[in-house]
């Protein structure tokens, strides 16, 4: 019966320790799953950012046409005034008023494509910023699944050395009572 209670226990210890290897197993590929989800869900996110940032810069480029047209329009009728009014202005009055409005225009051009392209940059580097973003979220998600996997991974040998120390220290009870009851039969 000794034998029997020894077989049973060295058993029990086995299924014990499958069961947390098999239960450790299915940790590890959950945290797997896990992070292969976060990478998904931050490719689309990043990708959605994208989107919307290239957006915003094709429409800032349409205001920004927009609005350098309104000025080529309001050019077009200064200068359709001027001559207009050529013949009742003397050359060098007609020359000052043209210079000041050309003047005027041309800063207000460059103040426009200077904005634009401000507003161009500002837009580019939200795209860095979600490129940034991606990066961390998917070194994040990495570190999450690799704790988890090494966790599991020492969840699965502290299981399998148990299984061995308990057979061990059954093995050794086994011997020791073998030869207590040896000692007894040759006294």
């Amino acid at each position: 019966m000794c034998m029997t209670l020894m077989v049973a226990s060295l058993a029990m210890s086995a299924v014990s320790a499958a069961s947390a290897i098999s239960e450790s197993n299915k940790a590890a590929r959950r945290a797997s799953e896990q992070a292969q989800s976060a990478y998904q869900a931050a490719e689309a996110n990043t990708k959605a950012k994208y989107a919307e940032t290239n957006r915003k810069i094709a429409e800032e480029q349409i205001d920004s046409m927009n609005e350098q047209s309104d000025k080529i329009r309001e050019a077009n009728y200064a200068l359709g005034t001027f001559r207009a009014a050529e013949t009742a202005l003397s050359d060098s009055s007609l020359g000052t008023i043209g210079f000041e409005q050309l003047y005027g225009e041309s800063v207000d051009y460059i103040r426009l494509e200077r904005n634009q392209q401000r507003q161009f940059w500002a837009l580019e580097s939200e795209k860095a910023a979600a490129e940034i973003n991606y990066i961390n979220e998917t070194t994040a998600a990495r570190n999450q699944a690799d704790n988890a996997i090494r966790e599991a991974n020492a969840r699965a040998s502290q299981a399998f050395l148990g299984a061995i120390g308990s057979g061990l220290q059954i093995g050794t009870g086994y011997y020791n009572q073998q030869q207590t009851i040896a000692a007894i039969k040759s006294s």
